[in-house]
């Protein structure tokens, strides 16, 4: 019998790959057949908050009283086998975890960022990673401001993980999933949960036909594809790109650096801020490439797009950062920068742009041996296996559905 599963999730208001990631856990157990409840809050209502709102707002972030009744009301109705939990931050609130412990519901959390430990979910300060808070030390977030450059709204999420670091909220989940053995590494150090509370399963990608046939374009281009923000290195790629100029880049997303950047590119003609592209005119974009790349400056987990490149059979260049090193293979199926140095990156630049051989050698090795690891079908054998594992280390421990 097909296990019952609650699927809790704050979405962001700008979607991005987490959000995708979400959606696509739902699709692959609802295809098998498996009952599924999404319990979501959106962000976006935040935008229509009145003052008395936004007052009440600061205190449900620690323990809402909404969710703790709607998710109690949903598991009696529903009655879920397991509760996997992506983000509660900031409307859902980590009540979610004690409403599912009193409901006697076992918890997968996957953890896609680094909110468990840090104010911004980056572990990233002025430009550089910063894992001073990582043991529980969070009045640093307060003190460089790491939320919004703001002192309230870092006080904020600071506040938050130290209230449920210090009162035992993270015990109440059975397992944590890290989308990378490099999470998994950093939840250890943090000590939010012992080894054998963690298991690793990355992202999955989806199966997409492929083109008989590609066209090649008449310029050779490389690709960014992701927020334009600080932390993804955009800035970078584009001092690189001044030093390649035969090269074109092009810049595929938006966010809050996108003017600054497009004026800071102003003057190179290889540059072009595409904006956001979805479906198969990405895939389009991603097929005829040289290379995807990678720059960013933060610990990146498990992107989706670095799958998406890899799918098509083009080859990623990426800073040796983070997870990266965890999921690519330098020379393979990819090829490393040093981050946050454009000078490096140009030397990568020039590689794609005189060796297509060797882009194509990487990408080819890519579409064989590594996206096959991250198909769908081994990740959700993989993902029922915890679900059985949780399940079995549960059943004796706590009762089934308890009517509190």
């Amino acid at each position: 019998m097909k296990t019952r599963v609650l699927i809790v999730h704050n979405v962001y208001k700008h979607t991005g790959g987490e959000d995708v990631a979400v959606q696509q856990q739902r699709a692959l157990l609802e295809a098998r057949g498996h009952p599924v409840y999404m319990y979501t809050r959106d962000n976006a209502e935040t935008d229509a908050f009145n003052p008395l709102q936004k007052a009440v707002f600061f205190l449900s972030s620690f323990f809402s009283r909404r969710t703790y009744r709607e998710i109690r009301t949903i598991v009696r109705q529903f009655k879920p086998d397991v509760a996997h939990v992506h983000n509660v931050s900031p409307l859902i609130s980590p009540s979610a975890y004690w409403a599912l412990k009193h409901e006697g519901v076992p918890i997968i959390q996957t953890v896609h960022n680094f909110r468990f430990m840090c104010a911004n979910g980056l572990f990233f300060r002025d430009g550089h990673p910063c894992e001073l808070c990582k043991t529980g030390r969070t009045w640093n977030a307060v003190r460089y401001r790491c939320y919004r450059d703001s002192r309230l709204l870092s006080a904020l999420y600071a506040g938050i993980i130290a209230f449920h670091r210090l009162i035992g909220t993270w015990r109440k989940i059975g397992c944590f999933i890290a989308i990378s053995r490099f999470t998994a590494d950093k939840l250890i150090e943090g000590k939010i949960a012992n080894p054998d509370r963690i298991r690793v399963l990355g992202n999955f990608m989806p199966a997409i036909p492929q083109p008989s046939t590609i066209t090649p374009p008449e310029t050779p281009y490389v690709m960014f594809i992701g927020r334009l923000s600080a932390e993804k290195g955009a800035e970078v790629l584009v001092d690189a790109a001044a030093q390649v100029p035969e090269l074109d880049v092009k810049i595929v997303g938006d966010g809050p650096q996108e003017n600054e950047l497009k004026s800071y590119a102003a003057h190179l003609q290889n540059v072009e801020f595409v904006g956001r592209v979805e479906g198969e005119r990405k895939y389009q974009m991603l097929r005829a490439a040289r290379a995807l790349v990678l720059p960013s400056i933060c610990y990146e987990n498990f992107g989706m797009v670095l799958l998406e490149a890899l799918h098509v059979g083009t080859p990623v260049l990426a800073s040796q950062l983070g997870g990266l090193p965890y999921i690519l293979q330098d020379g393979v199926d990819s090829l490393f920068f040093a981050p946050g140095d454009p000078n490096s990156l140009a030397e990568r630049l020039r590689q794609a742009l005189h060796q297509p051989e060797l882009m194509q050698r990487l990408g080819h090795h890519g579409q064989q041996f590594t996206v096959p690891k991250y198909a769908e079908e081994v990740h959700y054998r993989q993902l029922t296996e915890i679900q059985a594992e949780v399940l079995a280390n549960c059943s004796a421990a706590q009762p089934t559905h308890a009517a509190n």
